[in-house]
């Protein structure tokens, strides 16, 4: 499920924690004027909407407000998928 929180080891010692979202809301923390601006209702929805549309996947860790740019876009989309089932 998207908001639940990730670890995305970037190398054998360093891991990162946050919620894969798209660039643009990530932003702002949260999806709140994307549910409008996309028509939908849920934050995996409304990230692959803003994907679709240009934006890219991110993690987001809500406590340090911190946004990383995602380099591996395959595991950052699996991950994503995976959270969802």
């Amino acid at each position: 499920m998207v908001g639940t929180p990730v670890s995305i080891g970037a190398k054998a010692d360093k891991a990162f924690t946050g919620e894969i979202m798209d660039s643009t809301f990530a932003k702002m923390g949260n999806h709140d004027a994307g549910y409008k601006l996309t028509g939908t209702s849920t934050a995996k929805d409304c990230s692959e909407a803003c994907v679709k549309s240009g934006s890219k996947y991110v993690l987001y860790n809500a406590s340090t407000k911190t946004v990383y740019e995602l380099d591996n876009l395959g595991r950052a989309q699996s991950t994503h998928i995976c959270l969802e089932k």
